[in-house]
This record gives C-alpha cells, structure tokens and sequence, in this order.
C-alpha cells in the first residue's frame, strides 16, 4: 500500500516501532513483530498511518478494511 500510496517514502525499523516519513509528515507508531506477536499490524494502526501520513483515499482503494 505504501508503495503505491506514498511513493519515496522512508521506512526505519527501530526496537519495537517502525517509523514512516512521506513528504514532511511521519508516523512513528507502527509496531514491530518483535512485540506484536507474529507480525501482524492492527487495522487501527494502518489507519493512524494513513490518516497522519494524508494518504486516507489511496489506502482505502487499496485496503478496503479501512473504510469500516
């Protein structure tokens, strides 16, 4: 989703977050696997991240399960 809806952005993994920067905005709330389990990331969080990141539209055409 990201590549399509935020192209050039930058991803850093950190301990136990990972930090989205697109255009001047950042998200730095999206868990790891390390502590989330296997892996999996809360539709909420992908809906934060898209909201802060100002890619709401394109996200939803791509993960419908965010229009819910």
């Amino acid at each position: 989703m990201l590549k399509k809806c935020a192209p050039g952005h930058t991803w850093i993994e950190k301990d136990h977050r990972i930090h989205v920067v697109f255009k001047g905005k950042a998200y730095r709330h999206l868990p790891t696997g390390k502590k989330g389990g296997k892996g999996e990331v809360k539709r909420l969080f992908v809906k934060q991240l898209a909201t802060q990141l100002e890619i709401e539209e394109c996200a939803k055409a791509e993960i419908p399960a965010l229009s819910n």
